[in-house]
């Protein structure tokens, strides 16, 4: 598996130095609770009002998924229209069985996986990437330190960019979003052996590369550990 090296010289899980160069964007696509609940009935009868209102409270955050997931601004209007299409086609069977807000997780990353599969061409171009509205980190009360932390995070960032959509998306929903193996297995329709079998290899590729960048080498090393089962 997978090490970092913190500033104290600690050995810990990788996703932990992903975590400390990554700020992720909150994954809840919008908060629970009993006028939500009442929303989203109304929407799913086919109440307009209701439906212009749910897509306003949902958009945002949805946005800002999706363009951490993809990091291609001008696509990502494309996979929000798609998950919208397919959250107010799906609502009249909508259960309860999870939360509302993960329900709407699962169409999200779905979409997002299914447009990053048809259309991956490797890294963002520069002005793309430059022009993605992505999770940036929160401001730091000392400048120089907040340099550091955007600018690290931004160097992470484009690492990620380089993986192929399979290791990123499974190196993302793990290690940035918490998202179980087994709740990732079905959401990118694979076994748990692959999806954690992905996870290593990309955090594998995630580890080389930042090992090679003078502002990221001192967060990782590397054991002779393999994937996990």
């Amino acid at each position: 598996m997978l090490t970092a090296v913190t500033a104290e010289g600690l050995a810990v899980p990788a996703v932990s130095s992903v975590r400390t160069a990554v700020r992720p964007v909150a994954t809840e696509p919008a908060s629970d609770r009993p006028a939500l609940d009442a929303l989203v009935g109304r929407a799913a009868q086919g109440d307009r009002s209701a439906q212009r209102a749910l897509f306003s409270e949902l958009r945002p955050r949805i946005v800002r998924h999706v363009s951490f997931l993809l990091r291609r601004r001008a696509e990502v209007d494309d996979v929000v229209q798609e998950v919208f299409l397919e959250i107010f086609r799906s609502l009249r069977s909508f259960e309860g069985r999870s939360s509302f807000s993960t329900w709407v997780h699962r169409i999200t990353v779905r979409a997002t996986y299914r447009h990053m599969r048809r259309h991956w061409k490797g890294a963002p171009p520069p002005e793309a990437e430059a022009d993605a509205d992505l999770a940036e980190p929160p401001a730091e009360a000392d400048p120089a330190r907040g340099a550091e932390v955007r600018d690290r995070h931004a160097r992470v960032l484009r690492i990620l960019d380089q993986l192929s959509p399979k290791k990123r998306m499974v190196l993302v929903l793990h290690d940035l979003e918490g998202v179980e193996a087994a709740e990732i297995a079905k959401l990118v329709g694979a076994p748990v052996l692959t999806v954690r079998t992905r996870l290593f290899y990309a955090r594998k590729e995630l580890a080389a590369a930042a090992r090679s960048d003078p502002a990221l080498a001192e967060y990782f090393e590397e054991d002779e550990g393999g994937p996990q089962t």
